[in-house]
């Protein structure tokens, strides 16, 4: 399924708040590995995520033109 460009910014506006947070807990205090693993995690969770919202944003404002293929009927007739 695909996401809308809402849904990809509230999941951006979730990831970064989330990594926010955890700053915010390692300037109160040391961080452990895991937490700072998890920092690791969102970053790059959050550069996959801004990927696809640009994506699909792109994809919203690029109207879809039909693809022109040629007729198979007028080879076959010019061949008859």
């Amino acid at each position: 399924m695909e996401k809308t460009s809402d849904q990809l910014m509230n999941r951006i506006h979730s990831l970064s708040n989330e990594r926010l947070n955890l700053y915010r807990k390692a300037g109160e205090s040391r961080l452990d590995q895991k937490q700072i693993q998890h920092i690791h995690d969102l970053t790059g969770q959050l550069a996959v995520t801004w990927d696809e919202y640009r994506r699909e944003l792109a994809s919203e404002q690029t109207p879809r033109r039909p693809v022109a293929f040629p007729n198979a009927n007028v080879k076959q007739q010019q061949a008859a």
